[in-house]
């Protein structure tokens, strides 16, 4: 799999989402994005058979992958994320559950669950599913937001601000989002409840389904979370885009044995495979 860049996933997003992208997280976009899609495709194993990104959402990775994996599959709770989906080529999009997967046991080769399964109120049976779908040699991408303190889970008030200033401005916005502001909308409404996870209740939820963790990667370590936390991340991706850059390489320079960070990438395989190896 080619390295995606952070410049080609903005490429990506302006070529499908217009100028107004450079502003406003249309797919979803912000400094987190940037990191996620750059470390997934270093994870991404090259595998025959079914890739099913659960949660996709509207975001631009399947635009990116889906001339790669062939058999490409979307899947999301949202109509109207899945209508994102649907003009890209060799993907084919279900609206479900990702709490009740309509796939068979041992038929998907490589599963995606970027920035998702923390919105599902059972994660539990998310992983539970995870396993019954996946091959012997299944290669699993998860994304969760991280933290080394006691796992929780967080009603964010900045969320329920913002939907107001959308449905009291709606005019305004319409004029400034254009076809955008119903996504708009939905992915801020989303993005209300989040669960942050500490390494207890990953392995929990990993070895309780019989899977292992290969590799993972912690970022957002300290830089990025202190100015992120003066500016909030979003709406503006140009600036996501140019302060994130410099302080994910200035945390990569310095912070590469730190352990606390905002967020894991966890490659996940079948237990046996581990065994074998």
């Amino acid at each position: 799999m080619k390295h995606i860049t952070w410049w080609k996933t903005l490429y990506t997003a302006l070529k499908r989402n217009g100028w107004r992208q450079l502003f406003f997280y249309l797919s979803n976009l912000d400094v987190s994005r940037f990191i996620e899609f750059s470390k997934v495709s270093e994870f991404l194993e090259d595998k025959q058979g079914y890739t099913l990104e659960l949660g996709c959402g509207y975001s631009v990775l399947p635009a990116m992958l889906s001339n790669e994996y062939k058999n490409y599959i979307c899947l999301d709770l949202s109509k109207g994320a899945c209508k994102y989906q649907y003009s890209l080529p060799n993907v084919s999009v279900i609206v479900a559950d990702m709490q009740h997967l309509p796939f068979k046991n041992n038929s998907i080769s490589t599963i995606l669950a970027i920035s998702s399964i923390e919105h599902v109120p059972d994660d539990k049976m998310v992983f539970e599913e995870i396993k019954r779908i996946s091959k012997q040699d299944v290669s699993i991408i998860i994304d969760i937001p991280h933290t080394i303190n006691k796992t929780r889970i967080d009603k964010m008030e900045r969320p329920q601000v913002l939907m107001s200033i959308l449905y009291n401005f709606k005019t305004l916005w319409k004029v400034i989002l254009g076809r955008h502001l119903e996504y708009f909308i939905e992915q801020t409404s989303t993005d209300s409840v989040i669960k942050y996870y500490n390494m207890k209740e990953i392995n929990k939820l990993i070895h309780d389904n019989r899977l292992c963790i290969r590799q993972h990667y912690i970022y957002e370590k300290y830089f990025q979370q202190k100015f992120f936390n003066m500016i909030p991340r979003g709406w503006f991706i140009l600036k996501d885009l140019i302060f994130g850059n410099l302080l994910f390489r200035a945390e990569e320079l310095l912070l590469h044995n730190n352990k606390t960070g905002n967020g894991i990438i966890l490659l996940i395989a079948l237990e046996k495979i581990k065994r074998s190896e």
